[in-house]
């Protein structure tokens, strides 16, 4: 094989598009509750430079599942901090895909400080569990974007501390 024929073969390999999580958030379209608090937080541009993260990104329909008027209340600018918060727990400073899970529960390390959630392998799939006890399913992992990873939930995750992280 010719490096000319090798190179084409490794540009047909290589992905698409090298967007950011922010631009694959974006662009997704289940993700536009996400979205819009991402911006109201001023976090748009955190997910969207240098870095690597891990998004446990809700979708809409996790969002409609809060209590009404949740999210409107957290949209407001004097509740930014609370905003902030339970965003930056969604979001782990390293890329964490699937295959990297163990065989066990694991406590990962949020963003926001003294906080962090339990992931497990079950048998349909990943579940992550919050620091109220809450449990979420990945609905799709692995969603590759150029500085990170984005697994897709069906809950929004609630801070609160280190979780207690148990065989499940």
């Amino acid at each position: 094989m010719t490096l000319k024929a090798l190179a084409a073969l490794l540009c047909l390999a290589a992905p698409a598009s090298a967007s950011s999580l922010a631009e694959v958030v974006r662009e997704d379209g289940r993700f536009t509750t996400l979205l819009a608090a991402l911006d109201a937080a001023g976090l748009t541009e955190t997910i969207a430079g240098d870095g690597t993260f891990t998004l446990y990104a809700p979708s809409d329909e996790a969002f409609a599942a809060l209590p009404s008027g949740t999210v409107e209340t957290l949209l407001l600018e004097e509740n930014r901090a609370r905003l902030v918060e339970v965003l930056t727990y969604h979001l782990d400073d390293r890329i964490l895909t699937t295959r990297q899970l163990p065989e066990q529960v694991i406590r990962v390390r949020t963003v926001l400080e003294g906080t962090g959630i339990c992931i497990a392998r079950v048998a349909d799939g990943v579940t992550v569990t919050d620091a109220t006890g809450a449990v979420a399913r990945v609905t799709e992992a692995d969603i590759r974007a150029e500085n990170g990873v984005i697994h897709a939930l069906d809950r929004v995750l609630l801070p609160g501390g280190l979780p207690r992280c148990q065989r499940m």
